[in-house]
Order: structure tokens, then sequence, then C-alpha cells
């Protein structure tokens, strides 16, 4: 055991035994979503693994306003191994047609007040474990209202109006197939701009894949 475990204790948010955000037990006690099919949006197809209510819920407020970054790499592991138990198929269909893993973006005000990017912490370990390649594709151009403040979705898409551009480094060579990762989806007015931009420069097929929704 590290000083920072003594320091700092990690204790399941479910069931607060110690030892990590959320023991095997309680784990096991999560069912996962079905895929929720958008032919008719910018979107393919959305994937968000599990209800957002505690404790993951709970989880995804530490990372976002409590700092606790290094949650990042067990929630990645709690995407992969639903992914490897209840899709398995999916999975294979994304490493085969070489998807490329695509955080949603930060505006740098934000994130120098957070100190990282949780989907971009996420979408790293993603890409190890799945063996799927991951880009910084987007950028938050423009600075917005939390998502969490607006009161419906049509308030949510208004602030995020133009809020996305294409990173210029990999504007002249995007990927055909891209997964949009983000930590939760709800309204899903954040993937529908993100999707959008990404549809207007050509992009083949867009998923979003999260912990949450």
């Amino acid at each position: 055991m590290s000083l920072l475990d003594l320091l700092f204790p990690t204790y399941c948010l479910s069931c607060h035994a110690y030892g990590q955000y959320l023991c095997p037990g309680c784990a096991t006690k999560l069912k996962s979503l079905s895929v929720v099919y958008t032919p008719d949006s910018f979107l393919d197809a959305q994937l968000s693994l599990f209800k957002y209510k505690p404790p993951l819920s709970n989880l995804i407020h530490q990372l976002k306003y409590e700092f606790v970054s290094d949650s990042t790499n067990f929630i990645s592991d709690l995407i992969s191994t639903s992914l490897h138990q209840d899709f398995p198929n999916l999975l294979k269909y994304w490493q085969s047609e070489n998807f490329t893993l695509v955080p949603i973006p930060l505006h740098w005000y934000r994130q120098n007040w957070r100190g990282y990017n949780q989907t971009q912490l996420i979408s790293q370990h993603l890409s190890t474990i799945l063996k799927l390649p991951t880009q910084e594709l987007l950028i938050r151009s423009k600075y917005t209202n939390s998502q969490v403040s607006q009161k419906d979705k049509l308030n949510r898409l208004h602030n995020l109006d133009a809020a996305f551009t294409i990173n210029p480094e990999h504007q002249s060579n995007l990927p055909q197939n891209i997964i949009i990762i983000d930590d939760v989806i709800t309204t899903g007015a954040t993937i529908s701009q993100a999707s959008q931009i990404l549809k207007q420069h050509q992009v083949k097929s867009i998923w979003a894949l999260s912990l949450a929704g």
C-alpha cells in the first residue's frame, strides 16, 4: 500500500467497502443498456453503457467537479469490461473497420481550471486496452456555460452553437470511422453538435460511446 493510498483511501461508492471506486460485487449489479440507433441524425448510433444514477453519477461528479482524475483508468476499465462481455461483436466491428476514438474537448479555460480533460484521459486509456487509435480531432473554440446549468434540450443545443471546430492538425486527413467518447450523455446535445461538425468534413460513420446516460 502506498503512502497516497493511506492518505486518500478509496472506498466503493455503493457499499463503502475499502479498495476501489466500485467493488467487484457492486460492479456485477450494473446492468448494461442497449445500443440506440439514430439514422436520421448526424450520428449513426449511441451506446451509453449504464444508467446515469448512483453510484456512477457520483463517480462522474467526483471526476468532473472534485478533481478525482485517477478514476479515469477505473472508468476506462469498466467500459472495456462491459464491451468485451456484453458487446463483443460491436467491439470486433469497430476494430475491423478501424474506428478512431475522439474525445469531447474542453475549452482551454475550463481545462486549465480542472487541470485535465477527463474524456481525453479515458480515450487514451481505452485506446490501449481496446486496440483502437485515438485522435484529438475536435477543438472547443467557444466557451460555453455548463450544460448542467441548462434547463432543457433546446437551451443545451443553443448553448453549444458553433462550439466545436476541427483541429487544423488533422483537418486534411480525418479518419472515416469515428467513436466520440464522453463520460456521460444526457440530452445528447454535446454529441449532436460534435457529430455535426465531423459529418460536415466528410466523416463516413460516427458512433458515440459513454460510461453512463
